[in-house]
């Protein structure tokens, strides 16, 4: 993939909060018989695309005095799902890459972070719903029990997105966020600090007192 700097640079420049939505949920269906260029595919969109951006706008990125950079997860990077082998194992790989490059980044005014914003009716929810034949008993009721909190998810997504720019969470990088439960927009300065200084919040997920 070809990424048009040229045409790109001013707008990242000017830019305080990137936020990349980029993703395919990619084929629902068992790992062993899965067509290996759709596989590919998947981890290209949702995984290299990332790589190569990262690696071509460095160059630029570098020199900002302040930058947010926001991507998504959902919750196959943090449980089993059922035939969606493909999917959950990109975003595994995105969220270490989110961890990496907020440690290995010359410039520590820019962050990354790895949002989880739990589930909204999306293009993704409704082809689980129409392909549910492919898809466990369990991955759809729960997928209809929570499809009506979508809205709320969202809201919860926007506030957890503007607390990440304040003043209280701006030293806040290299984490795997859930908006939907992890309530960061909640916490004092104190448990902010505890936060950035832990491993809470990253694939490890290790709790602090």
């Amino acid at each position: 993939m070809k990424l048009d700097l040229k045409k790109n640079r001013d707008i990242i420049n000017k830019t305080e909060i990137l936020i990349i939505t980029t993703g395919e949920q990619g084929e629902i269906k068992n790992f062993f018989k899965q067509n290996i260029k759709k596989f590919y595919d998947t981890f290209y969109t949702n995984f290299f695309f990332y790589v190569l951006l990262f690696k071509s706008i460095n160059q630029f990125v570098n020199k900002k005095k302040k930058l947010l950079i926001i991507l998504f997860s959902g919750g196959g990077s943090t449980s089993y799902r059922e035939n969606f082998s493909s999917y959950s194992l990109t975003k595994i790989c995105l969220v270490k890459l989110t961890e990496i490059l907020s440690h290995e980044i010359k410039n520590k005014n820019i962050r990354f972070n790895i949002l989880s914003p739990g589930i909204i009716e999306s293009p993704m929810t409704k082809k689980i719903l129409k392909e549910k034949n492919k898809v466990s008993k369990n991955e759809i009721l729960k997928l209809k029990k929570n499809i009506k909190y979508s809205d709320i998810n969202i809201s919860k997504l926007y506030k957890t997105i503007n607390f990440l720019n304040s003043k209280k969470g701006n030293k806040i990088s290299g984490k795997l966020i859930s908006s939907s439960w992890d309530d960061i927009i909640k916490y004092d300065k104190k448990s902010v600090n505890k936060l950035i200084n832990s491993d809470k919040f990253t694939l490890r997920r290790k709790e602090h007192n």
